[in-house]
């Protein structure tokens, strides 16, 4: 079972002293992708780079009321010198198909490179940072996921199942040009089959 699509991480933004995930997408073009897909094909000719959800944890900056493209975080690279580094395993549980809990064991996993002293940026771009003038969109930045509160759905039928109802206060910055134009406060929800096994019940 996939995890939910609504929460997931594509990126970082540094906005008024405050580091905040960036949903739904990378935000970059196809030349900044082009870039990448030759760097990373350069490093291990065997990886895959052809796919188009391939997250390249894109790290930004607003500055000044510009947006600055100022870093990339490439997984999956292993370069000379470069070692692994697990996280501590996590379990949660899922709704199965006979809509009985299941457990489901997590853990991630990160390349460590070695430090040659030249940025990712640098490499890949020739430059510490780029001007994200081509991000035309509003970006939906991630401020605080809310506990996950169980919801019965399609109750008294034949398949009623619980799910996991989870709220997320969302900052939208609104960009023309990578120009900052505005921004604003929203909340949304999702639901999702699977839940945090090491959250706290809900008071």
């Amino acid at each position: 079972m996939r995890m939910p699509m609504q929460n997931a991480i594509w990126g970082k933004l540094l906005f008024e002293n405050r580091e905040l995930g960036v949903l739904g997408g990378s935000h970059l073009d196809e030349s900044q992708k082009k870039k990448i897909r030759e760097y990373r094909t350069l490093q291990n000719p065997l990886v895959n780079t052809s796919s188009s959800r391939v997250n390249y944890q894109p790290q930004w900056s607003v500055e000044d009321g510009k947006l600055y493209l100022i870093d990339i975080n490439l997984r999956g690279i292993m370069t000379k010198g470069a070692s692994y580094e697990y996280s501590e395993e996590k379990v949660q549980t899922m709704i199965g198909k006979d809509g009985e809990p299941a457990e489901l064991k997590v853990r991630t996993r990160k390349i460590i490179q070695p430090d040659d002293g030249i940025s990712t940026m640098q490499k890949i771009f020739g430059a510490d940072r780029i001007f994200a003038e081509w991000v035309d969109e509003p970006m939906r930045l991630l401020v605080k996921e809310s506990k996950q509160k169980p919801v019965t759905v399609n109750k008294g039928m034949y398949n009623e199942k619980t799910l996991f109802e989870v709220a997320m206060d969302l900052l939208v910055l609104d960009f023309k040009g990578g120009i900052l134009k505005g921004s604003k406060s929203k909340q949304e929800t999702y639901r999702t089959a699977l839940r945090n096994y090491l959250e706290e019940e809900e008071e």
